[in-house]
């Protein structure tokens, strides 16, 4: 189990792009709910906490992978 409470998680192969990417932030820890402040004036119940898959190299890759794919289609 990873510092957060959850089981660690790996890359699933078979899970497209946006889903495997919401499991693994999910997965990491990366998602948490509170009262987060955006800015001055700005709130959020949900903050997306990206940095917990930069310890990944796999994951970077798949980020930029997809990331290109996404763009490819503009």
């Amino acid at each position: 189990m990873s510092d957060s409470g959850r089981a660690a998680w790996t890359p699933q192969g078979d899970e497209p792009g946006n889903l495997w990417l919401a499991r693994a932030l999910w997965d990491s820890g990366g998602i948490m709910f509170g009262d987060f402040d955006l800015g001055a004036t700005l709130g959020s119940p949900v903050y997306l906490n990206v940095r917990r898959l930069i310890a990944h190299p796999w994951a970077l890759r798949r980020i930029g992978e997809l990331l290109n794919d996404e763009t490819r289609m503009l």
